[in-house]
């Protein structure tokens, strides 16, 4: 699919079909409070400052540049970025919410920050992790045997060991949660993030280095008998 021909402003129906039909094709810089952010932000968006989008821009690639701010700001980035063909803005970001949530819920608010690409892969640390326990999806990919080991698992995370049993579990789940998966040193469950993205899943991440980091950082485990 070719990105929309250049224009300076775009609604957020015209940002939403480009980001359902091919997220890949936008970056999306949000400008506004860490509390408008964390209340509602578009999937996949980064919050940056003013000085991180002047370092950014140059950086895009070829995909769209989407900039999201609040007046005045907005009119000082438009007269500094608006006359290039790979940047336009957002027009009324107070309707922004009400548009994304149009299709009942399917597109929420991610929790974990954007991840890290590891050899393809994203990924995300134990720390964030933990810091955003209960608020995403966990899904362990260890063997049964594993699970209640030494190393434990992490509180909430449910097992679905890589293979077969995983696959079926995929295959018939919702490609618009937001899951990480886990295993001993995050080999594994880097290999089941990828298999989550061929089957079309948008928001899936790896624990880098698994149950092993996890422990290293005395964060809790469980040992279920």
């Amino acid at each position: 699919m070719e990105r929309p021909l250049h224009l300076d402003t775009l609604t957020c129906e015209q940002i939403y079909n480009v980001w359902l039909t091919d997220a890949q094709l936008i970056e999306i810089y949000d400008l506004r409070t860490p509390e408008e952010f964390e209340r509602f932000h578009i999937p996949g968006a980064r919050r940056v400052s003013a000085s991180e989008l002047e370092d950014l821009i140059p950086r895009l690639g070829g995909v769209l540049g989407v900039i999201i701010a609040p007046p005045p700001l907005h009119q000082e980035l438009k007269s500094r970025y608006g006359h290039l063909r790979d940047v336009a803005f957002l027009k009324d970001c107070d309707r922004m919410e009400k548009v994304f949530k149009k299709t009942g819920g399917q597109h929420m608010s991610i929790k974990l920050p954007e991840p890290e690409l590891v050899n393809g892969v994203p990924t995300v640390s134990v720390r964030n992790v933990h810091d955003h326990l209960g608020e995403v999806r966990l899904i362990d990919v260890r063997r049964s045997e594993e699970f209640n080991n030494e190393l434990g698992h992490i509180p909430g995370a449910e097992l679905a060991t890589l293979g077969p049993e995983l696959t079926n579990l995929l295959t018939k789940g919702d490609r618009a949660q937001e899951i990480v998966f886990v295993c001993r040193s995050g080999a594994r469950s880097a290999t089941a993030t990828l298999e989550s993205m061929k089957l079309g899943y948008k928001y899936t991440k790896n624990m880098e280095g698994g149950m092993i980091v996890w422990n290293e950082s005395r964060f809790p485990v469980r040992r279920d008998k």
